[in-house]
């Protein structure tokens, strides 16, 4: 299977989108991904790239190098029409400007560049059976042309200029709206240039070689100075600095990293110097991590995307037909002159826009992406934000969700010699991810010098982790389950207790004012752990949560979800292995980056900052998101709705029925983009 991607020249509204995908499709392409807001293409296949990229310019658009600047651009083409259509919109002002055959010879250059540009595409579309914007102008255009020349030779009045305006105004709206458009693709497009630069790479010798940061290979050392970026994720080896990871957590302070630190590429030094081994490189760090989940969370189409898809393949038909009525109506019924019913029916091709419908959505979807993003929310999947908004319970995991997830121990016994007891359990605990065992790890651990031969381990999700030593004996370390609450974690060895331990945690400081948020919102909060009753409880009350689930397994975990989730839906906040298939079983999930892998991998929404906080920011902004789609898809019906029947009633030339489509996209997109300007509220 081949996985091509392309940069497209040309491809500027959904509709060609659609031409390229089915083209794509009956040439053997197996998943084809068109994003119109970037110009961008994916398809996966049995065939060559090559192939693919060819079966695309067949179509009538142009494959570029990632970087390549084209020769001629919009603003190029628009210009150049411009200069011979003035003249003809002046006419009406200048009596020398009013001769026919200029009009002709003025308008005619105009015409050749719009088929020029228009016309392949515009063909194949019908070809494949997805017409699209450029058959509507093209047919007008046309028509008003054609019919120009007859009336020339007549000696009648004639419409080239007309014909050169719906052209010209349609250049001029393209640019503006693919300059417009260009700014739905910041975010995305800021965080892809971290990834550009120039690293000096400490050479065995002694010398420092400069490379660009894609050639930087894992486990060579880099100097990074004050200023600097970083420019790939590594360890600091030497010195010490104060790095800007806003873009990776939202958070302005600058972190102070020093021997023995994880510095993440993209980030910036802000005071210091320090020197680095690489360690991930390329597509392996975070920020390229990031950049792939925030394109792929644009390629998935949400349900209100599909029905406005689903509406656009059928528009230019319809509006086909709708010009026709009006034309007969006006020709045939009210018994108008021809050429006012003809240019009644132009107007009415000219201003219907199929684009608006099929942008509402992506452009939406783009700037939420990422400018969430861009603040450390990486949203997996773009059905979030349709989903989000019809939540009416939040469900929290405990342990490092609602609390720091950095345990203590407070207590602990045993009846076998103290050090030996510790060697053993930082010998087992360190086979585990779990969060008490690492916390366990991180406080014994410095003291044990010899760990305990170990021949076998296995870990049970939610209950503890099974150990079967050299020696012969085995050793279960998990949930104290029949102590009656004095002790967290117990010590066994061949089936009899040999210790326990008391483990404290603390609750996360922004933890009850996130609480107090959902309840004012009419969002109900619930505490759903694994951890006993007692622990439960003493959080639920300190957070004012009413319900609570307490010493459930993962199964119990799942059940419990999808069980709320028939009654309405339900969001879940979670990190550990244990809440994994809970996560994916909510309607909307979140997990941190500091969750485990599997915790990450299975949750909808990923925040970078372990702060709950970002919960709140990411709800925030996805019910914006969801907003600003519904503003859009109005404003796309709205248009149309209005649009299509005064141009049909004779209130709008053609002329004014092309400007006003030419810029009617551009109000969508500029309401998109006011998502960047978006702050959130303050808890409380």
């Amino acid at each position: 299977m081949s996985v091509c991607e392309f940069r497209v020249e040309g491809l500027d509204c959904p509709s060609c989108a659609r031409s390229i995908e089915t083209f794509l499709k009956a040439n053997g392409a197996e998943k084809v991904f068109v994003d119109v807001i970037r110009g961008y293409v994916k398809v996966e296949g049995p065939g060559q790239c090559s192939e693919y990229a060819q079966h695309i310019e067949t179509l009538g658009y142009k494959v570029v190098k990632k970087h390549e600047k084209p020769r001629f651009t919009l603003l190029h083409y628009a210009i150049f029409t411009s200069i011979f259509t003035l003249p003809l919109w002046l006419a009406m002002f200048v009596p020398a400007l009013q001769n026919p055959w200029l009009h002709a010879v003025l308008a005619t250059p105009v015409f050749l560049l719009g088929w020029f540009l228009m016309g392949k595409a515009a063909y194949k579309s019908v070809k494949v059976g997805a017409p699209n914007m450029d058959v509507l102008v093209l047919l007008g255009t046309t028509a008003a042309y054609i019919y120009s020349w007859v009336m020339l030779f007549r000696g009648e009045p004639v419409y080239f200029e007309t014909a050169a305006g719906i052209i010209t105004l349609i250049l001029w709206g393209k640019y503006v709206e693919h300059r417009a458009t260009a700014k739905t693709r910041d975010a995305i497009e800021q965080l892809t240039a971290l990834l550009q630069g120039k690293a000096r790479v400490l050479l065995p010798n002694g010398t420092i070689q400069e490379v660009d940061f894609e050639e930087v290979k894992e486990g060579d050392k880099i100097i990074v100075a004050e200023g600097e970026k970083v420019p790939t994720d590594g360890k600091v080896i030497e010195g010490s600095a104060l790095v800007d990871e806003s873009f990776l957590t939202g958070e302005s302070t600058p972190v102070l990293k020093k021997v023995g630190d994880t510095v993440y590429g993209g980030t910036v030094i802000v005071d210091g110097s320090i020197v680095m081994e690489a360690e991930a490189v390329g597509a392996k760090t975070v920020l390229a991590e990031i950049i792939r989940i925030a394109e792929e969370a644009q390629q998935n189409r949400p349900s209100l995307q599909r029905l406005a898809d689903r509406i656009s393949a059928w528009f230019v038909p319809v509006v086909l037909v709708i010009s026709a009525i009006v034309f007969a109506i006006w020709y045939f019924v009210i018994g108008s002159p021809i050429d006012e019913a003809l240019l009644n029916a132009v107007a009415v091709l000219v201003i219907a826009c199929p684009c608006a419908l099929g942008l509402a959505t992506p452009a939406a979807i783009a700037v939420g992406v990422g400018v969430m993003a861009k603040k450390g929310i990486l949203v997996k999947n773009a059905d979030v934000f349709e989903t989000l908004p019809h939540v009416k319970r939040v469900v929290f995991d405990k342990t490092g969700t609602l609390t720091t997830g950095k345990f203590k121990i407070t207590h602990w016994e045993t009846t076998i010699d103290p050090e030996e007891f510790k060697k053993l359990v930082v010998s087992i605990e360190k086979h585990s991810i779990h969060p008490i065992a690492k916390s366990i790890v991180d406080e014994w651990g410095k003291e044990i010098t010899q760990l305990t031969e170990i021949e076998e381990i296995k870990e049970e999700r939610g209950e503890g982790i099974y150990a079967k030593l050299k020696e012969g004996k085995t050793v279960f370390i998990g949930r104290a389950t029949s102590l009656n609450g004095h002790a967290d974690i117990v010590v066994q060895m061949d089936g009899k207790e040999i210790g326990h331990l008391k483990i404290g945690d603390d609750i996360k400081p922004e933890a009850k004012e996130v609480i107090e948020w959902f309840k004012k919102q009419g969002i109900e909060p619930i505490l759903l752990t694994g951890d006993r009753k007692d622990k439960a409880l003493m959080v639920a009350q300190k957070l004012g949560i009413e319900k609570v689930y307490y010493e459930t397994r993962p199964d119990d975990k799942l059940r419990i979800i999808e069980d709320l989730n028939k009654e309405k839906p339900t969001a879940m906040v979670g990190d550990g292995i244990n809440d994994a298939p809970a996560l994916m079983a909510a309607a909307v999930s979140f997990s941190f980056s500091s969750a485990t892998d599997i915790a990450r991998n299975s949750a909808h929404v990923v925040l970078l900052s372990d702060s709950l906080l970002k919960v709140k920011e990411a709800w925030l902004l996805g019910i914006k998101t969801y907003k600003t789609i519904w503003q859009n898809l109005f404003w796309a019906f709205a248009y149309n709705a209005v649009a299509i029947p005064i141009a049909g009633a004779g209130y709008l030339s053609p002329t004014l029925a092309a400007l006003s489509m030419a810029f009617s996209d551009v109000v969508l997109i500029i309401n998109s983009v006011r998502l960047y300007r978006y702050k959130s509220k303050p808890v409380g």
